[in-house]
């Protein structure tokens, strides 16, 4: 009897603290549920906490609001142009939303002229992610990224080499474009960039980019994609940049003649050599 009074007590003690701590928690999610409310984040209150505390009150409807306050916080927090956001932007791009993921990703890619290592760092580590629309839209951000002059470093050419090899045919496209851009930045690509690009050339293809719809004074035409025989002009008598151009054409052209003239040009010109060179 006597070992078993202290123990009964003990986890009365227990059952007590577990309570309270049941009841704190839910005190918690409460009241952060309410913060993150349309109501709340709409009211005079609300603007106010985000006009002061832009980080932290978006921090909030991140984890409690709904999706439509979780969109908003993400945009809250792309126009503060601070890489203090970052890290609350990452956690968004891992949101169970798809929309306020795309969102997210944006709002990173738009720092990239305040925090341009964080960005970069945070756009690498999600071109890893599992899943599908996070890895496409964090190397198109990549891509966009490097338009805006950010120096590539040894791991976002780790990365290209990585997408390059990608299960999914659109990641590869982006990737591909990425290796583009570099070219024509004049970047020297690593060994490893050049083979998987080589290999993504001979694999299979997700065929030309959707035609973009300009609207002009007289209504509207369609860009259409460029033709063999320019293409082949390209190839053959353009320099390293136009050859990588040309050789991503013919790669989405994906016809028999496309296919072997990429074969003709890689074993005439290894890519290794010419981008070393």
């Amino acid at each position: 009897m006597s070992d078993e009074r202290p123990r009964r007590a003990f986890w009365r003690m227990a059952l007590k603290a577990l309570g309270v701590a049941a009841l704190a928690l839910a005190l918690l999610v409460g009241v952060g549920c309410l913060l993150a409310s349309s109501g709340v984040r709409a009211s005079r209150f609300g603007r106010r906490m985000e006009q002061r505390y832009p980080i932290r009150w978006s921090q909030i409807a991140l984890v409690f609001g709904p999706e439509d306050e979780r969109l908003r916080a993400v945009g809250a927090l792309q126009v503060t142009g601070s890489g203090r956001a970052l890290p609350a932007l990452h956690r968004a791009a891992a949101d169970r939303s798809p929309r306020v993921r795309a969102a997210a990703i944006e709002g990173i890619a738009c720092l990239v002229p305040y925090a341009p290592q964080g960005v970069e760092r945070r756009l690498l580590a999600l071109c890893g992610s599992r899943r599908l629309d996070t890895r496409r839209r964090a190397l198109d951000a990549c891509r966009t990224m490097l338009g805006l002059g950010v120096p590539p470093s040894a791991a976002l050419q780790r990365t290209v080499a990585a997408g390059l090899q990608d299960r999914d045919l659109e990641c590869r496209r982006e990737a591909a474009a990425m290796v583009q851009e570099l070219v024509r930045q004049h970047e020297p690509l690593q060994p490893e960039v050049w083979e998987a690009f080589a290999a993504c050339l001979r694999g299979p293809s997700l065929g030309p980019r959707p035609v973009a719809v300009r609207r002009i004074t007289s209504g509207r035409y369609i860009e259409l994609p460029p033709s063999l025989p320019q293409v082949r002009t390209a190839l053959e008598h353009g320099e390293l940049h136009a050859r990588v151009w040309a050789l991503i054409r013919l790669w989405e052209m994906d016809t028999a003649e496309a296919r072997r003239l990429i074969e003709e040009d890689l074993a005439a010109r290894p890519l290794v050599v010419v981008g070393d060179e």
